[in-house]
């Protein structure tokens, strides 16, 4: 894996588990091409989701972009949130000050994709992560949903990726990372629903989503969860692709990829 992107000249990260793979990345716009191509031969890809950008294909136009550091720094949102602790808003504003999303190209093996320490171990090692077509809602697919009478719409994400943008009437779980998210989640968004109870999730590109998916139904029994496939950036491409389509999502969103060049991320779970 790391040959194979470091090939192309690409920077950034790339996670290895049991459960699948999960990589966030940036390539010259000249080998953009050429890496898709070698990217959807491999066959641990196959059925995975590819989610690009690159200058033809500018997401600016349809969202915001992310705000610069210094105008997240005068934000009194960012400023004044209660999960926002000091040494979180100093990683962020120094990410946001970067000229370049990665420095670097990094492959590492990990027990799983994303640590979830709000579940007990046992229940984290029996939970089975599984590629659901009929879980996973396409554009079109998700806004006929959040129509849904009842339906509990939940943002994954962290705090300040929400505080700058999501979908209407979501519920934001203003989590300081996503440790927290399941304790969260339990506690104070699903504790007293029923089995039954539609839930849509939603996040950057889908990896964080499909585990909570995951966790809500193989530990909590929820029967009906839906996520959005490929999440907000997926969402964002559609948008971009057929004008006429009507974006319920408002705002930026925050994809550490997106600073310059061709980004992307890709995930096979």
């Amino acid at each position: 894996m790391l040959q194979l992107f470091d090939s192309f000249g690409a920077k950034g990260r790339i996670y290895l588990a049991h459960e699948g793979i999960n990589a966030q990345f940036q390539v010259p716009a000249s080998q953009r091409a050429q890496l898709q191509a070698a990217i959807e031969a491999v066959p641990e890809f196959q059925g995975g989701v590819l989610n690009i950008e690159h200058p033809d294909h500018a997401l600016e136009s349809v969202y915001r972009p992310l705000p610069s550091a210094s105008q997240l720094a005068q934000d009194p949102r960012f400023l004044a949130h209660p999960a926002c602790s000091n040494k979180q808003r100093e990683r962020l504003l120094r990410r946001l000050a970067r000229p370049a999303a990665f420095d670097k190209l990094q492959v590492k093996l990990r027990p799983h994709l994303v640590a979830s320490p709000g579940i007990a171990h046992e229940q984290l090692e029996q939970l089975e992560i599984k590629h659901e077509s009929e879980a996973r809602l396409s554009p079109e697919q998700w806004n006929a949903a959040l129509e849904q009478p009842g339906a509990v719409v939940v943002d994954v994400r962290n705090y300040y990726e929400g505080a700058i943008g999501r979908f209407e009437n979501s519920t934001q779980l203003d989590t300081d990372s996503y440790h927290e998210t399941m304790r969260v989640m339990q506690q104070h968004v699903l504790h007293d629903k029923p089995a039954d109870q539609p839930i849509l999730l939603y996040c950057t590109g889908g990896v964080r989503c499909t585990k909570v998916a995951a966790y809500l139904k193989q530990v909590h029994g929820f029967t009906n969860v839906k996520q959005l496939d490929g999440g907000i950036i997926r969402y964002a491409m559609y948008a971009k692709e057929h004008p006429h389509f009507q974006s319920k999502y408002r705002g930026a969103f925050e994809c550490s990829g997106w600073l310059a060049g061709w980004h992307g991320s890709c995930s096979s779970l």
